[in-house]
């Protein structure tokens, strides 16, 4: 490995889908807008039934928006529907990097910083697992509510030696919802 390499490892974002392939310009930008300089991007679709009609723009989208920090990238999906677990992890069995991040589709990033904090917290911790705060935003942006990990689990990850590092996640559509990174 290079010393590139060694002093920024792969990141590779996970994006798992299931019938919101419309929704992709949003989640996608806020990874292609990161500003670490290593990122993989792979899209997991859960079996869709117009996942077809939506591949070609998504790679078009990416292909015309990316940036010398994608390494690479990914747009698959699974034979059939098995649920989000099973989606989100077949999106970690494939991923190269060394830290694996994972988002819906539809929600976004609060900003581009997300990944050079989580890298950095980890490097500089030892820890394993990094967990973010996250905010339920509308499509304009406009703050719904902040979702932290409760106290109880912020201990027991830092009694365990898993560092708690807070950092906003922005998620934003027509109807809010939550994501933990």
């Amino acid at each position: 490995m290079n010393s590139s390499a060694d002093k920024n490892p792969l990141v590779s974002a996970v994006v798992f889908a299931y019938r919101n392939l419309d929704e992709f310009e949003y989640t996608v930008q806020s990874i292609l807008g990161q500003d670490y300089p290593e990122i993989e991007l792979l899209i997991s679709d859960d079996g869709s039934p117009d996942f077809a009609q939506h591949k070609a723009q998504i790679v078009n989208y990416i292909e015309q928006n990316k940036k010398d920090n994608l390494k690479s990238y990914e747009v698959y999906t699974l034979a059939k529907n098995g649920g989000s677990v099973k989606n989100f992890n077949q999106g970690i069995r494939r991923a190269k990097g060394e830290y694996v991040v994972g988002v819906a589709m539809g929600d976004r990033y609060a900003d581009g910083t997300v990944f050079s904090t989580y890298v950095h917290a980890l490097r500089t911790s030892g820890k394993r697992m990094a967990v973010s705060r996250s905010r339920l935003v509308t499509q304009e942006y406009e703050f719904l509510d902040e979702v932290r990990p409760d106290d109880a689990m912020q201990k027991k990850l830092e009694d365990d030696g898993t560092a708690a590092v807070l950092s906003d996640a922005q998620h934003g559509s027509d109807q809010p919802r939550r994501n933990v990174l």
